[in-house]
């Protein structure tokens, strides 16, 4: 920034540090070298990065630092990056346990919506309802709840033999942990 001032102004850097420290403006220091590696540990940036599958802007806005500097530490430590195919989970920053079968839905492609979408379903008789306030189609519906249960590995609405629609238990208590999770986030985001 010092550089961009000093073109602006047509003087040297020299000039406007002066200038910066005659009018009491702080400069901002750079960390010494290593700073990161003693403010953290390899075993709290695994446990945040692959295993909760935060996002490395979302962990730098915690450490207060730059997003590179996290994928700094994450190459020079081996830490595996995250598959190009995997999404942010964004309930890491909750802070709370997820059953592996939510861990594995929270790294997919709007997992969010397609969780508010769920929720909405299991709350009518046929998806053709729940579509209607949704204002999508029901193949939208179906295909979202077709790949949320895919991902899961379990059925947790049966749309096949019943009407109006079923919820399976295990589908019960995935409800249950979604409708609390988006509840989370919702509170968060107040």
């Amino acid at each position: 920034m010092q550089h961009q001032i000093a073109e602006l102004a047509g003087c040297s850097i020299n000039t406007v540090r002066q200038a910066l420290d005659e009018a009491g403006i702080q400069i901002r220091t750079r960390r010494p070298v290593g700073h990161l590696e003693k403010t953290i540990s390899r075993a709290w940036l695994e446990k945040e990065y692959p295993h909760k599958g935060r996002s490395s802007p979302d962990i730098a806005r915690e450490l207060g630092v730059g997003k590179n500097d996290v994928m700094r530490l994450v190459n020079k430590w081996g830490i595996p990056r995250h598959p190009t195919s995997q999404f942010t989970n964004p309930f890491a920053s909750l802070d709370t346990e997820l059953s592996p079968a939510m861990h594995a839905v929270s790294r997919t492609k709007n997992c969010v919506q397609r969780l508010r979408h769920l929720t909405v379903t299991s709350r009518h008789s046929t998806l053709q309802d729940a579509a209607d306030e949704l204002s999508v189609t029901w193949s939208t519906l179906k295909y979202q709840l077709k790949r949320i249960e895919e991902t899961a590995g379990f059925t947790i609405i049966d749309i096949r033999r019943s009407r109006p629609l079923t919820i399976t238990e295990d589908g019960r208590r995935f409800l249950d942990e979604a409708m609390h999770l988006l509840s989370l986030l919702d509170n968060r985001a107040a």
